[in-house]
């Protein structure tokens, strides 16, 4: 009758014990919350990465029309806006972008 009850207790005890030290558990913040899975940083200087910005026509209330391109794509935009701009100014006898 001993290993009997000692194979019961035994079992209780791994049955009892085992189940938290096997279970999977959410990290928590401070509070007690469930924590986010941390997210890889992104580089804000990622050539790469999608940019979406949302133009809306001047004097309108109405919603605006939505671009998606690469930082890269912005980047070649703003410098060809730019340089045109330049070449307007130019032309009708103004100056150049300061600094450039």
């Amino acid at each position: 009758m001993r290993p009997v009850v000692l194979a019961a207790a035994v079992a209780s005890v791994v049955l009892f014990f085992g189940g938290a030290v096997f279970a999977e558990t959410a990290p928590t913040t401070a509070d007690g919350a469930a924590a986010a899975p941390a997210k890889p940083k992104k580089d804000p200087n990622d050539p790469n990465r999608m940019i979406c910005k949302t133009e809306r026509p001047t004097g309108s209330r109405l919603g605006g029309e939505k671009t998606c391109m690469t930082k890269a794509h912005w980047d070649d935009f703003a410098r060809e806006t730019q340089t045109e701009l330049d070449r307007i100014t130019i032309s009708h006898g103004g100056t150049a972008t300061p600094g450039k």
